[in-house]
């Protein structure tokens, strides 16, 4: 694992509460005492940024990058190492993040919570990787790793 890609939005923060997700600042710290690049990649406005630097979560990012449209292989492929299976793609969406980081080529991790745990893979190309209930169980794993 030479870099991990996170969305921003239900995976790492809770916009309903404007808070982080429960684990977020563990995890985080945990992987840059590790060395792990981490670049933070999500939908929203060019402000969106304000919320992660007053939740001081910023200092753990090499690159952090917002769009106002949806996510696209365009927008994560800069990000993405050699080989591919060596960049891990978090997010909360399998139709979203899951998918893109399929499609690159990348090793995916589903963190099945929150408003889109429902949303199950229907195809084999939606199948992520890994999948965990809570950044707090993907934490675990990787120190069990």
């Amino acid at each position: 694992m030479q870099r991990i890609i996170f969305d921003w939005k239900r995976t790492l923060y809770d916009p309903d509460s404007q808070k982080l997700c429960e684990g977020a600042v563990e995890l985080l710290k945990y992987l840059s005492l590790q060395k792990i690049d981490l670049v933070l990649v999500g939908k929203g406005q060019p402000n969106t940024i304000q919320d992660v630097i007053r939740l001081g979560l910023s200092q753990y990012f090499s690159k952090i990058f917002f769009v106002g449209t949806l996510k696209s292989k365009d927008i994560f492929s800069p990000f993405i190492t050699n080989p591919p299976l060596d960049t891990y793609v978090v997010g909360d969406r399998i139709r979203s993040e899951i998918i893109l980081g399929k499609e690159l080529g990348t090793t995916t991790v589903w963190i099945r919570l929150g408003k889109f745990a429902d949303e199950v893979p229907q195809t084999p190309e939606e199948e992520p990787s890994l999948t965990f209930s809570s950044l707090s169980d993907f934490l675990v794993h990787l120190r069990n790793s």
